[in-house]
């Protein structure tokens, strides 16, 4: 579950969840790996759009360009997204939940 940190970031896991555009971010900038989730398909469920498709990636940030995907899948919505990335963002920090 999503928590309020002090300076109104949300955290996931004791990770900042930053949400630009179609992107949401997992992690921090200045750690080794984050997660980036790109929403690819949303459908309408009242008057919110759900997403129905989510491409993730772990990123390396010491490295430039393509060298930076260290892995990547597809879920068909955020819930299953957000597990994965939660999983493999600890895993490559070497962090326990």
């Amino acid at each position: 579950m999503a928590k309020k940190a002090e300076n109104n970031v949300t955290l996931y896991k004791n990770k900042p969840l930053i949400k630009k555009d179609n992107i949401v971010y997992l992690g921090y900038r200045d750690e080794q790996y984050m997660i980036e989730m790109e929403i690819t398909d949303t459908q309408k469920s009242g008057d919110i759009d759900v997403a129905t498709g989510v491409l993730i990636k772990l990123i390396d940030n010491t490295k430039i360009g393509r060298d930076r995907v260290v892995k990547k899948a597809e879920r068909e919505n955020m819930e299953r997204a957000m597990d994965i990335a939660s999983f493999w963002l600890l895993d490559a920090l070497g962090e326990e939940e």
